[in-house]
């Protein structure tokens, strides 16, 4: 049985202390729109934030644009409070607030409904979109992470891509010289001259300068980032496939170098940096691999763990192969209680044992 809340699609409120009250079939396109009219904007979306709702974000969601500048979905208390229904003899509407919400983020819809979302909003900016060109990753990757980690710049995005990754942009070729690496801002519209002027300095050839007005933009450039660029690779050819990574902010020249020393153009590098949770912008990864078996695959991935590359593989069906899963067991405490029988996507967490989440619940 598949249980669609879709129609649960309302924005009930956007507090005036900044944040958005709404139900998890909202689009968070919607969402945005709605909250930059009250003059907020979400912290971070996902690439497919036309189309994606707000309780698919938190169900399976981890972070996006605008976590360069605010982290993800489990940072700084972006998710206030979620509402959820449980699956039990007698269901119960239970609000999870603080750290309590991690029982429910990135579970699948293992361990409850959600029914209602409160997310943390932040002041809306005036941004502008930038793309530029350099002759190779290397000076692509070096002028990234100093915008990236410069405090000075107030940005929303910085996607730096290998070629020829920017080669499978069909839409927006034209800002893509054939054989160089690309880097993709959306910077606030006040730095955009500077940024410009710091591109050249380094280098750089700015191919792609104007405003952001929305999600309606044309281009849009954020459609070509974090997971829309796995989707542009596989338009180009079916057999690409991904990873999702975070490399030491202090090694991660070296463990690149080593990667590309290993797998040439099995691997394909495209970088989004993101803000931790403690407040230090690392390189996060999403790159683009060529797939010829599930051994090289694997192989690939334990290669990264073993230069201590973090890697969070997407190709499992279970929520704790997928990367987000709590080193604490919140999820599968939160599964035992709510949903003792594993009616929820059974199958989905593999921790958990339907008899002894019973047998705890026949006791308590």
């Amino acid at each position: 049985m598949i249980l669609d809340l879709i129609r649960m699609d309302k924005i009930e409120e956007i507090q005036p202390t900044g944040v958005a009250v709404c139900q998890p079939g909202a689009r968070l396109g919607a969402l945005e729109n709605e909250a930059r009219k009250k003059g907020w904007e979400l912290r971070c979306y996902p690439s497919t934030i036309v189309k994606a709702s707000a309780g698919g974000f938190l169900g399976g969601g981890s972070g996006g644009i605008g976590s360069v500048a605010h982290g993800g979905l489990r940072d700084f208390g972006t998710v206030r409070a979620i509402e959820v229904v449980t699956m039990e003899a007698e269901p119960r509407i239970l609000k999870h607030q603080g750290k309590a919400v991690h029982e429910i983020l990135h579970a699948w819809g293992t361990n409850g409904i959600i029914t209602r979302i409160w997310l943390a909003l932040t002041p809306a900016i005036d941004w502008s979109q930038c793309a530029v060109a350099f002759n190779n990753f290397d000076a692509a990757f070096d002028f990234s992470e100093h915008i990236a980690t410069g405090e000075e710049w107030i940005k929303r995005l910085v996607t730096t891509f290998e070629w020829p990754i920017p080669s499978f942009f069909t839409p927006v070729k034209q800002y893509a010289p054939e054989g160089k690496s690309l880097v993709f801002f959306l910077i606030a519209t006040e730095q955009l001259g500077a940024l410009e002027s710091a591109a050249k300095d380094a280098g750089g050839e700015v191919t792609y300068s104007g405003s952001y007005q929305g999600l309606r933009t044309r281009p849009l450039l954020s459609d070509y980032t974090w997971n829309h660029t796995t989707l542009w690779a596989m338009k180009s050819d079916e057999a690409y496939t991904y990873l999702q990574c975070s490399f030491d902010p202090d090694t991660v020249r070296e463990q690149l170098r080593r990667l590309k020393e290993h797998f040439g153009k099995e691997i394909l590098f495209h970088m989004e940096f993101m803000k931790n949770g403690t407040g230090r912008v690392i390189p996060g990864a999403i790159p683009v691999v060529y797939f010829t078996t599930e051994e090289r695959l694997n192989e690939m991935i334990d290669f990264c763990r073993g230069l201590g590359v973090y890697v969070a593989n997407p190709h499992v069906n279970n929520v704790e192969g997928g990367g987000r899963y709590r080193e604490d067991n919140v999820q599968l405490l939160a599964k035992q209680r709510y949903d003792p029988k594993g009616l929820l996507n059974p199958g989905k967490m593999i921790t958990f044992h339907r008899e002894a989440a019973t047998t705890g619940a026949k006791n308590s």
